[in-house]
């Protein structure tokens, strides 16, 4: 039932023919994750597309995976009655959470100055997974006619979050000197 096509080589390959199927791709397109419909939502499959090799996979997180598939990027939002105490007492809100799909750890990173606003959802890993892009627009930057977005970077290892720009509106993407 289920075939997967190769537009560069033209080719298909046979995937599986139950029904009943949920299935996701990375953003990358190396690999195809997938469950069956069952009591279990934590039994998910991956296929890779490289080696097509099938093997069992776990808990699947939500968010975008790093460039190793070794970590999943997501907004995070405290659970009640947490997220009131800590806007009562004009708390740091956490905003992004990455899971280590390694080691089943989930790190939680504030984001200053953000206060109850969500941020966006589109997350740009570096070639070495350390660092995260992400654009957002500051509640005190709203009250503008044209706010500016702002393009922040991640440090995963420090937690330290650094603005590199308030004019970037599109594409980021990493470079580095040799």
């Amino acid at each position: 039932k289920y075939y997967i096509y190769d537009y560069d080589t033209e080719t298909s390959t046979y995937f599986a023919r139950l029904e009943n199927l949920e299935f996701q791709w990375d953003e990358f397109g190396d690999l195809l994750f997938y469950r069956y419909q069952t009591d279990d939502p934590n039994e998910w499959y991956v296929f890779d597309t490289h080696t097509a090799e099938f093997s069992f996979y776990g808990d699947l997180k939500n968010g975008f995976w790093s460039r190793d598939y070794r970590y999943r990027i997501s907004p995070y939002r405290l659970p009640e009655p947490e997220y009131s105490e800590r806007i009562e007492n004009e708390e740091e809100l956490p905003k992004i959470q990455i899971w280590d799909s390694e080691t089943d750890l989930t790190r939680i990173y504030c984001v200053p100055q953000t206060e109850q606003d969500n941020l966006t959802e589109t997350y740009v890993w570096s070639p070495d997974n350390r660092y995260v892009i992400f654009r957002l627009q500051l509640p005190a930057d709203a009250v503008h006619e044209s706010a500016p977005v702002r393009t922040l970077i991640l440090d995963t290892d420090t937690g330290y979050v650094t603005e590199i720009s308030q004019e970037v509106r599109g594409i980021s993407l990493w470079t580095f000197e040799k």
